[in-house]
């Protein structure tokens, strides 16, 4: 049987509260023993070691302590231990070869028959998952309009599925007597005007755009987003959603889950989402957004010269870092007015009618 080593530092995982209530949630109070004993299977699967490093919230991760981790991982590195990290698109055709070359699989001798099986198995079960997922979602969508009532769907992060994450705020709004759906049940019935704002290339930002899409086009569904970490990818979700969910003329509601002392806070957000919808149901004459945006892109024009100073990525690092030293920062000026000037000669030449370019 194999080894399984688990660094545990604490974190939202090993956080503590009831659920629904959050005044006395904490990250990084369970320590990994009882986290392990909570899944005996795991031991039929492999030997487990676990090593607690610390136990603390992530804002607390400082550099010493990002040390402290890198330095206890070299010690991991036993005869014992094997770190199988190879990356696997689970979704490629090519997925089957991509095993079968890998040399971190070979001493386990697997054939190509048990190989292929194996995926397409995995592969099966997990678009079953998905379809369940959707079918789910209509089935909901359904019993929404045929009882005319309220959903909320309650977007964010496969981990905020957890209960101890969430802190209950899914059985808060069904205590309001609406619905809750996830962003992934509605995401395959919608597809958003392109191209956005954001760049688009993961697959997680697709369907919340695609869900925030179809939240749009529905009276009796508002969009809550769940945000666990301010900085990251999920810095642009948010404005992306918000600009989508504005567009059709919706509330966008963003809750921090990091920030949340007690779900008061949160009822009161949820219960002034619920009253916007009401109103708007009762005002007809409110405006309804087509849907559609344009991207605002301001230009930089002559006009603009007067107020502007214009500075490429090199004239700027230069003048950063001779703060000290007027002959180079008169240098990077200089560099800067040449610049101009070219831009001013290109100009004229755009503009000269005699050129007549003859492509024959």
């Amino acid at each position: 049987m194999k080894t399984i080593a688990i660094v545990a530092t604490g974190g939202t995982i090993a956080g503590t509260g009831k659920k629904g209530k959050t005044a006395a949630y904490h990250a990084g109070e369970i320590d990994i023993d009882s986290i392990i004993e909570t899944i005996p299977e795991i031991n039929e699967v492999a030997h487990i070691k676990e090593y607690q490093l610390m136990n603390i919230d992530s804002n607390e991760m400082t550099h010493e302590k990002w040390l402290i981790l890198k330095n206890n991982i070299e010690e991991l590195k036993s005869e014992d231990i094997k770190f199988i990290n190879p990356f696997l698109p689970f979704e490629s055709k090519a997925l089957l070869k991509r095993m079968m070359e890998l040399p971190e699989f070979k001493e386990y001798n697997f054939n190509k028959k048990e190989l292929k099986n194996a995926i397409e198995k995995a592969q099966q079960e997990y678009q079953k998952c998905r379809q369940d997922i959707h079918d789910k979602g209509k089935e909901t969508i359904e019993y929404i309009e045929k009882n005319n009532l309220k959903g909320i769907v309650l977007a964010g992060r496969p981990y905020h599925v957890d209960p101890e994450i969430n802190h209950g705020i899914d059985t808060l709004i069904t205590s309001l007597g609406m619905c809750v759906l996830t962003e992934d049940s509605v995401a395959d019935k919608a597809l958003p005007e392109r191209p956005l704002r954001v760049v688009d290339q993961w697959m997680f930002h697709s369907r919340l755009y695609a869900a925030a899409d179809f939240v749009g086009k529905h009276d009796n569904l508002e969009l809550v987003q769940l945000n666990s970490f301010g900085c990251g990818v999920d810095a642009v979700t948010t404005d992306q959603v918000e600009e989508i969910l504005n567009s059709f003329g919706k509330m966008y509601t963003l809750i921090k889950i990091d920030e949340i002392n007690n779900l008061g806070a949160v009822r009161i957000r949820i219960r002034s989402l619920l009253a916007s919808m009401k109103k708007r149901e009762q005002n007809k004459e409110l405006e309804k957004g087509s849907g559609s945006y344009e991207q605002v892109k301001k230009i930089f024009d002559k006009n603009m010269k007067k107020d502007y100073h214009f500075l490429d990525t090199e004239v700027i690092n230069a003048y950063r870092e001779t703060k000290d030293n007027p002959v180079i920062q008169a240098q990077a000026i200089k560099m800067s007015t040449d610049y101009e000037e070219t831009q001013e000669q290109e100009e004229s030449i755009d503009k000269d009618d005699d050129y007549d370019l003859d492509y024959n």
